[in-house]
C-alpha cells in the first residue's frame, strides 16, 4: 500500500476565518493583514508545485485548500479538474484549470445566483398540495434553472423545494444529470426556494422570490462549499527526508550530494512517503541540472517510475531550463513513455514548462498528437493554461486542432483566451458557427 506524501498530510489545527477575497495578492498567494502572513492556496496549484512551496518554507506556512471530503487531505488543481470534468455538462465549455481555480476562490458558506444558463432537459416534478383552497386559478408561470457549484460545473441529484409563502403549497424536484430543474404551472405569488446540500455543499435558501402571472422565470442556483470543505490557517509540517541524500538534493547542495554518493549512498534509493520517488525526481522538480547530471553519472535510473508511473522527465515544470532536459535525454530518457493517466512528458509540460523545453522534446520526436485516457492532447493542455507560446510551438510541430477529448471538446472549446483563439484561427480552426447553431437549440421540448 502506497503512503501519502507529506504535502497530503497537511492539517490546519486552528482554522482562520479571514476572507480570502478581501486579501491582496495573486491567485495562488495573498497577504493576510490580520496575521501578517502570506497565504498560499494549494488547491490552485498542481501537486508538485504545492510540494515545492511546502518544501521551500520548511513546512511552516499559512495555507488554504479544498479538503477531500473522504480523507480530509488537500485537493490540488489536477484533482479538482477531474471532479469538475465529471460533473460538467457536455456542452459547457469551461476550462478545467479555470474551474479548479474558481472552485477554491470562494469564501465560507456564501451563496449566490449565476446568470441564466440555457438547458434542454426535463425533470420529474412531484407535487404536494395542502388543500383545494390553496389552488391558484391562473397557474401558468414556470421556474427553471441549473444547479451549479462555484466552478460553474453542474450538480446532479440536488433536492429542491419550492413553497408558496402565502398558501403553504410546496412542490419538490431533483436536479437532472445536467443539473437542470423545473417547476411548471405555478400561480403568481411570493415563494421560497430551497436546495439541499450534499457532500460538502451547504444548503441554499432564497426567500421572497416573486413570480408573476404567466412568467417564465430562469434562476440558476450556485451551491456554496461548506466551511468544513475549505480550510485556511497555519500549519507546521516536517519536511526532512529519512535519507540524507534526499535532503542534500532538496537543498540544492551539490557538494553534499557528491560527498554522500562517494560514501556509498544509493542514488536509486526510494522514498515511499513521497510518491515512491528517487533523488533524481527531486533534482528535476527543483530544476537542478548539475545535481541531475551528478546523480545520472553515478548510475541513477533516468526512466525510474514513481507510484503514478511517472518518470523524472515527466516532472519538468516552470523551473526547468533547456540544459536540464538535455541532460535527461543524453542519459537515455524515453520521450514518449506515459503515466497511469496516459500523460507523456510533452503533455504534462505543455501547461507549465517553458517553450524552449517543449521545443527540445518535440525535436526529439515527442508525439505531438498523443492523447491521454481522457482524450486530451498537449495542445489542449497548453491552451487551457493560457500558454500562448507553447500553443504556437505545438501548432508549428503539427498539433491537430480537430482532435476531440472524451467529452467531445476541441482545443477551441477549451480556451477563452482571445490571442490563442486568433492563433488557432490562423491555423484553420474556427468553430464559432457550430457554437452558434448549438446555442439556438430550444430550452424546452
Amino acid at each position: 500500500m502506497s503512503k501519502k506524501s507529506f504535502v497530503e498530510k497537511i492539517e490546519v489545527k486552528a482554522p482562520c476565518g479571514e476572507n480570502w477575497n478581501e486579501m491582496r495578492g495573486s491567485e495562488t498567494a495573498r497577504f493576510c493583514s490580520h496575521c501578517s502572513k502570506s497565504v498560499s492556496d494549494l488547491s490552485k496549484m498542481i501537486r508538485r508545485q504545492a510540494l515545492k512551496i511546502v518544501r521551500e518554507s520548511n513546512g511552516n506556512l499559512c495555507v488554504r485548500y479544498v479538503k477531500n471530503p473522504a480523507s480530509s487531505a488537500p485537493l490540488f488543481s489536477e484533482d479538482l479538474t477531474q471532479i469538475s470534468s465529471a460533473r460538467r455538462a457536455p456542452r459547457l465549455a469551461i476550462s478545467a484549470i479555470t474551474a479548479a481555480l474558481s472552485l477554491t476562490s470562494m469564501t465560507y458558506a456564501q451563496g449566490g445566483i449565476n446568470p441564466v444558463r440555457a438547458a434542454n432537459e426535463k425533470t420529474e416534478v412531484s407535487e404536494k398540495k395542502n388543500s383545494a383552497e390553496n389552488q391558484i386559478e391562473s397557474a401558468t408561470a414556470t421556474l427553471s434553472g441549473t444547479i451549479l457549484d462555484p466552478a460553474g460545473a453542474v450538480i446532479p441529484g440536488i433536492s429542491i423545494s419550492l413553497s408558496n409563502e402565502k398558501t403553504g403549497e410546496t412542490r419538490s424536484a431533483a436536479s437532472s444529470d445536467e443539473g437542470f430543474y423545473k417547476f411548471q404551472d405555478l400561480g403568481a405569488g411570493i415563494y421560497t426556494l430551497e436546495a439541499e446540500g450534499i457532500a460538502g455543499f451547504a444548503n441554499h435558501r432564497i426567500e421572497q422570490l416573486t413570480i408573476a402571472e404567466s412568467e417564465n422565470l430562469k434562476l440558476d442556483v450556485e451551491m456554496s462549499l461548506t466551511s468544513e470543505t475549505v480550510m485556511m490557517g497555519v500549519v507546521a509540517v516536517a519536511v526532512d527526508y529519512e535519507n540524507p541524500l534526499f535532503n542534500a538534493v532538496n537543498d540544492g547542495n551539490l557538494e553534499a550530494t557528491e560527498n554522500l554518493i562517494a560514501r556509498g549512498e544509493n542514488v536509486n534509493v526510494r522514498d515511499e512517503n513521497n510518491g515512491d520517488i528517487t533523488p533524481l525526481f527531486l533534482a528535476v522538480e527543483n530544476g537542478s541540472a548539475k545535481i541531475a547530471e551528478t546523480l545520472l553519472s553515478f548510475g541513477a535510473k533516468v526512466n525510474a517510475r514513481d507510484e503514478n508511473k511517472q518518470t523524472p522527465l515527466m516532472r519538468l515544470d516552470g523551473d526547468a531550463l533547456p540544459e536540464l532536459v538535455r541532460v535527461l535525454i543524453k542519459h537515455g530518457a524515453k520521450i514518449n513513455l506515459t503515466d497511469k493517466a496516459g500523460n507523456s512528458a510533452l503533455m504534462l509540460a505543455a501547461a507549465v514548462a517553458r517553450t524552449e523545453v517543449l521545443q527540445i522534446l518535440l525535436g526529439h520526436r515527442a508525439d505531438v498528437n498523443a492523447r491521454d485516457k481522457e482524450g486530451r492532447t498537449a495542445l489542449m493542455n497548453a491552451a487551457e493554461a493560457d500558454q500562448l507560446e507553447n500553443v504556437r510551438a505545438l501548432l508549428l510541430a503539427g498539433a491537430d486542432i480537430r482532435l476531440k477529448n472524451e467529452a467531445g471538446e476541441t482545443v477551441w472549446d477549451l480556451t477563452d483566451n482571445d490571442e490563442i483563439k486568433e492563433l488557432l484561427e490562423s491555423h484553420g480552426a474556427n468553430f464559432s458557427d457550430d457554437s452558434e447553431e448549438e446555442s439556438e437549440s430550444p430550452v424546452d421540448n
